[in-house]
């Protein structure tokens, strides 16, 4: 099965095994980091989380869901004020991605509560 697979299924731990056998030259790429951050974000590994999600970017910025995965991960370390000034840029960017303002909102939403 795919690593993407197992975490559909939530058995993270084969999910983390399947990545072991991509080969190198593949590590990198941004389909494998999604997994990889899916499978740090259940063991609630934020700060790797925040690190893949910069990784996917610097890749590819036309990925709206790693600059939510990171805004939502900087969020979880309780930096909201950053996942917010971080995620921002993204709203212009991505003019069409519902999740975009509404994760925005709901940091937006965090800081008034806090």
């Amino acid at each position: 099965m795919l690593p993407k697979g197992w975490v559909e299924l939530g058995n993270h731990r084969e999910a983390d095994s399947e990545l072991d056998n991509i080969v190198n030259e593949y590590r990198l790429h941004p389909d494998v980091l999604e997994v990889r951050w899916a499978i740090y974000a259940s063991q609630k590994n934020w700060e790797a989380c925040v690190d893949i999600s910069e990784t996917i970017i610097g890749l590819d910025t036309e990925r709206a869901n790693a600059w939510i995965h990171r805004s939502f991960a900087l969020h979880e370390l309780k930096r909201t004020q950053e996942a917010l000034d971080r995620l921002r840029p993204a709203v212009e960017k991505f003019p069409y991605v519902w999740t975009v303002p509404y994760n925005l909102a709901c940091r937006e939403a965090a800081t008034v509560t806090n």
